[in-house]
């Protein structure tokens, strides 16, 4: 936009939607269905891959020029979000809560780890104080602007799941 070219910036909260089910946010399915007993008392937005899609394309046709836009279906905590995956996926719900102290721990274990087996950690200093917080998003802006209508949480994460479940078949 400083050079003069017309731009529409879209920050999407954490996205849900198939894909490489071991990376990225799609991996919040593999951990939850092989057993995730850990949950954080933090929040965060959560939106459907397609809802990000449509409003770009939206926002494409549109006569907006040099706007932001967030782009959020949901803000849940952690556990609520965890859990709806759960009860999809017919998994136990996480029950342990991370304290300060296990967060602590944990994200040096996950370094040592990494550092013996040269993979990439799950969880890194920055990762894990994230969770503990509480992030909420609003949408009012892309709502009200190109009159955008997200994909309730639970049809998106019941269709992500069910994806998910099929590619393991």
């Amino acid at each position: 936009s400083q050079e003069g070219l017309d731009v529409v910036i879209v920050n999407p909260s954490v996205i849900l939607g198939p894909g490489n089910w071991s990376n990225g946010s799609s991996q919040i399915f593999q951990k939850i269905y092989s057993g995730l007993n850990f949950y954080a008392p933090g929040s965060t937005g959560y939106v459907d891959v397609l809802d990000v899609a449509n409003s770009l394309v939206s926002l494409l046709f549109s006569n907006v020029i040099n706007e932001r836009f967030i782009v959020n279906g949901a803000n849940l905590k952690y556990r609520d979000c965890f859990d709806r995956i759960a009860v999809v996926l017919k998994k136990p719900k996480a029950r342990i809560k991370v304290t300060p102290f296990l967060k602590e721990i944990a994200w040096r274990l996950e370094a040592i780890r990494s550092f013996f087996t040269r993979n990439k950690p799950l969880i890194t200093k920055e990762t894990a104080n994230s969770a503990m917080t509480n992030s909420c998003y609003s949408t009012t802006k892309i709502v009200n602007t190109i009159n955008f209508n997200f994909t309730d949480i639970d049809e998106t994460i019941k269709k992500y799941a069910d994806w998910f479940i099929s590619d393991q078949k």
